[in-house]
């Protein structure tokens, strides 16, 4: 059975900060490792891979005004 919204969110209520940050990271990693696979390659990228590529910088620098 899948976990609601409701169920994720109950859970990271739960969490430290620190919890909260390294299970984002660990999303963030699993879907920039999944549409990595799907997008073009690189010789075809026409900006294909930027949001990849930003959210790989958010998981070396995870601040704020990096996920800006």
């Amino acid at each position: 059975m899948p976990i609601g919204s409701g169920e994720i969110e109950a859970l990271a209520q739960t969490m430290t900060s620190a919890q909260r940050l390294r299970y984002k990271q660990a999303v963030v990693a699993q879907a920039t490792h999944f549409a990595s696979r799907l997008l073009p390659p690189e010789a075809d990228d026409h900006g294909h891979r930027r949001g990849v590529r930003a959210a790989i910088r958010w998981l070396r620098e995870p601040s704020d005004e990096v996920a800006r």
